[in-house]
């Protein structure tokens, strides 16, 4: 009899440790378990709990960039520019390469007033020298160059963006030097 009352404590004993081990890994949160060699381990692991991180966003505004010269419309460029930093922007229009280089910053802390630094060339021509205009977000200013034979329409509207968000520059286009003269039928282009 003691040798079973001894068997019965243990089988006992054994199933409250059971059910205590089963209660436990039914509440506790689940933790994996990697092994020495596997390249995960030495990767910190993401929790559930943590938030994903969020992406880099930067301030911009939206321009909107209308040219006219000789008293009619050539083109339109809508893009993002960003803020405090210097932007190049092309146009084939007319049989013309227009060329704007622009940078925009804030006067204000609000981004109502804003500072606009441009340039513009017409066929690798200076048409209008680098000049800085105030303008007001979300109005239209108009600069003129000496003249008044082109105009540009600039409409800013400053916002908040993520980086994905943001155009990929613009390679530089190279500049193409034509041959006069000779056989070639395509004068070196």
């Amino acid at each position: 009899m003691p040798r079973r009352l001894a068997l019965a404590s243990t089988l006992h004993s054994f199933g409250s440790a059971a059910a205590l081990a089963a209660a436990l890994l039914t509440t506790a949160p689940a933790s994996p378990v990697l092994a020495a060699d596997d390249p995960q381990a030495a990767a910190p692991s993401e929790s559930p709990s943590e938030a994903p991180a969020e992406s880099e966003t930067r301030e911009v505004v939206a321009l909107e960039l209308r040219i006219a010269a000789d008293g009619r419309a050539v083109g339109q460029i809508d893009r993002l520019v960003e803020l405090d930093t210097d932007t190049a922007l092309a146009l084939l229009a007319d049989g013309h390469e227009h060329a704007v280089d622009i940078s925009v910053r804030k006067l204000d802390e609000r981004g109502r007033k804003l500072a606009v630094t441009l340039g513009y060339r017409r066929d690798g021509e200076a048409v209008l020298e680098s000049v800085t205009v105030e303008a007001a977000a979300k109005k239209a200013k108009i600069v003129r160059s000496k003249g008044s034979k082109v105009a540009l329409s600039l409409k800013l509207a400053p916002k908040t963006v993520t980086a994905e968000e943001l155009p990929a520059p613009e390679p530089p286009r190279p500049r193409i030097e034509i041959v006069e003269g000779g056989n070639d039928p395509l004068a070196g282009i």
